[in-house]
Formats: structure tokens, C-alpha cells, sequence
């Protein structure tokens, strides 16, 4: 928790904006906004709650996840993974996936999705990785690298922690100097989060 409030610090200490190496677009990480909502979360200190995790992305073929967390004396008593409709045939592979995502798979509290916000915008833009396309039509396959990343979050304006989550990742063609390229995008809502008794 040190070492991310470290480097919270090191980001506040530049723009909001940070261009990357040949970038054309910018990086762009609201770390004031975060770092007050999580002072705020934090001085909150709920011991006890439940939220559910839900995401989506931009590609219309991605399966969809979904995460129920329970938090007791702020720590996990139990998470459960509906499978939908669509996954019922493949219900191990869809587990094996769902837990091998960071986000849902060792999320056990708010106070992990934080982190999780943080260290994923922080490795998304230190180790960017470019990707190749292959057009049918043409024949012709491109490779695009990254360009820039964008993290947007939004918070709850009562108890602060984040309500909706999003990463894109914006693509340019090599050796093109026009903004050629396409962007990815993943996003992740927390609804139902509810204040649990002490009392189980």
C-alpha cells in the first residue's frame, strides 16, 4: 500500500496528461480523483459489504464476467461467479478464465480494486504491447503499437469507492504518420453494494 501511495505521489507531481514515447495522443489518469476518493473510502472504514463486479468490452465476440464479493471484518467470506446462459457448456473453462483475470479472479475487497486501477494504468503504459492485423480482403497485415492509454473511472459520491472503470488502449500503424490505427477498450461496473451488519 506504501509503494502505490509512492507512486500516487510521484503522478500528482506531474499533469493529469503524460505523453508517451512517440505518442500522438496522451496518456490520460485523473491520480488527484483517485487519490482523494480512495482517502475517502479509507476514512469510511467499512468493515463489512457486498458488491458485484460486471464487465464488458469493446469487442462484441469478449465474454462477459461477472463477480459477487462478500467482506467481512474486511476480508473475503465468500465470492461467487454466475455463469450465463451462453457459458453453461463450458462452465470449467469459463471458471478457469474468469479466475485467471486479475480484477476478478484476486479482487477481495474495494481496497483491492484500487490497487487494481493503479497498477494496471501504471502497467499499461510502462510495458505497452504492440499488436499485428491481418486484413482478408487486402491481403495485407499491419502491425500497430501503442499510441496511448486512457483510464476513466467514476465514484460513488457517498461512500467513494469506484462505481464504473475503464481502460483503452489506442493503437497507430507503424511507420504511418497519420492517425491510422483503432482503439480496445474494457470496462468494468460495480453495482449492489450494500452495508452489511456486524453481525453475520
Amino acid at each position: 500500500m506504501k509503494r502505490i501511495s509512492f507512486f500516487i505521489t510521484i503522478l500528482l507531481s506531474f499533469s493529469l496528461f503524460s505523453c508517451a514515447k512517440d505518442a500522438t495522443y496522451e496518456n490520460y489518469f485523473d491520480s488527484k480523483s483517485y487519490k482523494s476518493n480512495y482517502d475517502a473510502w479509507k476514512s469510511e472504514n467499512l468493515q463489512n459489504y457486498t458488491f458485484t463486479i460486471t464487465s464488458s468490452h469493446s469487442s462484441a465476440s469478449a465474454v462477459m464476467y461477472k463477480v459477487i464479493v462478500e467482506v467481512r471484518n474486511n476480508e473475503v467470506v465468500s465470492k461467487e461467479y454466475p455463469i450465463p446462459e451462453s457459458e453453461q457448456r463450458r462452465q470449467e473453462e469459463y471458471l478457469n478464465n474468469i479466475k485467471q483475470n486479475p480484477l476478478f479472479g484476486e479482487t477481495n475487497s474495494i481496497d483491492d480494486v484500487f490497487d487494481y486501477i493503479f497498477k494496471r494504468y501504471m502497467d499499461m503504459v510502462e510495458n505497452p504491447t504492440p499488436i499485428t492485423s491481418y486484413d482478408s480482403g487486402t491481403g495485407i497485415m499491419s502491425e500497430y503499437y501503442y499510441d496511448a492509454v486512457l483510464c476513466n473511472v467514476k465514484y460513488d459520491s457517498k461512500y467513494h469507492y469506484p462505481t464504473y472503470i475503464e481502460f483503452e488502449t489506442r493503437y497507430k500503424e507503424l511507420d504511418k504518420t497519420d492517425r491510422v490505427g483503432f482503439s480496445s477498450s474494457s470496462s468494468y461496473h460495480i453495482t449492489d453494494f450494500k452495508i452489511l451488519s456486524d453481525e453475520q
